[in-house]
């Protein structure tokens, strides 16, 4: 995996490789942490079943590309509760990715950027409708200065790359939820949010075992963090970046994972994870599961950060994930990633409220 920051290479990539994807993922938990919302553009969506049984088939040509498999992800949630939940697959010719410009369009719902007097803002305008007839209104910024050179173009086994476009962003805007015609949620969202940018140039399967992921923002800086079981052996790595996205403060090269803990799919990522470096140690305990599937699980994880030269210590609440990518073609767990309804516009809806 390569891992660098720069905004101008947030913009969509060619993807020839079958099985390749590329994502484009915000996240924000407001200042009260009542709420936090999940967003996720892509073009060659990893899940998709049409995609997934494409590769099974090994057939050769345009449909094993990731162009026709864009689709959208979002996700709200309310004191850990999940208020709106929309996984959808469409068309590709409702959907435009810019090739010289950070703009992305999926159905109704554009992602579009700008740098503005050294500053990077993204602005997300969501028009998203489940086939229930529920639907999503927002308007989102995320706001931050450039960043720097945070990873030194950090790499490590496999093809992957992933561009820390904004570590942390200052995240405001508004979002309504409807059902039918009448507004159940209204949400004036001010916080913290983080936006990163990846892509695999092969299959998400092919490349990784199991992996784990997070991030944290604490007074000191924002944590990011990966620990991934690779076919070509394990790696993880930390890093502690300065509040305003410039440097990295210091790197975590020992991390620990333990205790075990099974869904109902039997999926089983560890809960405790610990960091530690010369300086400062970090523990992470996924303790309140947001969602839960048998290839995915999302946690509001809490954080308690040891700083020893100055005996600091902080805590922070932050969103992570376990992903189990081995799974992703099994024919046992395929019906599940397929489970949802169809509307009129033959846009596949897969919804993971059904795994809870």
């Amino acid at each position: 995996m390569k891992l660098y920051s720069n905004f101008e290479n947030d913009i969509r990539t060619d993807k020839t490789v079958p099985g390749s994807y590329e994502r484009w993922y915000f996240d924000a938990v407001s200042y009260d942490k009542r709420y936090r919302i999940v967003v996720i553009f892509y073009e060659g969506n990893p899940f998709s079943a049409k995609y997934i049984k494409n590769l099974r088939s090994k057939r050769e040509g345009d449909k094993s590309r990731a162009f026709f498999y864009p689709a959208l992800s979002i996700s709200v949630y309310e004191d850990n509760k999940t208020i709106f939940d929309s996984q959808s697959e469409y068309p590709n010719e409702e959907c435009s990715f810019g090739s010289d410009e950070i703009y992305i369009r999926i159905g109704n719902n554009e992602l579009t950027a700008l740098q503005d007097d050294g500053d990077i803002i993204y602005s997300l305008n969501l028009v998203e409708e489940l086939p229930s007839g529920d639907r999503l209104i927002a308007d989102l910024s995320f706001k931050s200065e450039e960043c720097g050179n945070l990873t030194n173009n950090h790499q490590a086994l496999g093809g992957h790359l992933w561009n820390l476009a904004q570590p942390k962003a200052n995240v405001s805007g508004r979002i309504y939820i409807y059902q039918g015609s009448r507004i159940v949620h209204r949400i004036k969202m001010a916080g913290l949010g983080y936006h990163d940018h990846s892509i695999g140039r092969v299959p998400l399967k092919n490349q990784y075992v199991d992996w784990y992921w997070g991030r944290f923002h604490f007074d000191a800086g924002t944590l990011i963090y990966y620990v991934m079981n690779h076919k070509e052996g394990q790696q993880h790595k930390a890093w502690l970046i300065d509040p305003f996205n410039q440097t990295c403060l210091m790197e975590y090269d020992q991390v620990k994972i333990s205790e075990t803990q099974l869904n109902r799919f039997l999926l089983a990522p560890k809960r405790k994870i610990e960091m530690k470096n010369a300086e400062s140690q970090v523990y992470i305990h996924q303790n309140q599961v947001l969602d839960s599937g048998p290839i995915f699980m999302r946690f509001s994880a809490d954080a308690i950060l040891h700083l020893e030269k100055n005996n600091i210590v902080s805590k922070s609440t932050g969103n992570t994930e376990y992903i189990k990518p081995s799974r992703i073609s099994s024919r046992i767990f395929s019906p599940l990633l397929n489970r949802g309804k169809r509307n009129s516009d033959e846009r596949t809806n897969w919804i993971r409220k059904i795994w809870k």
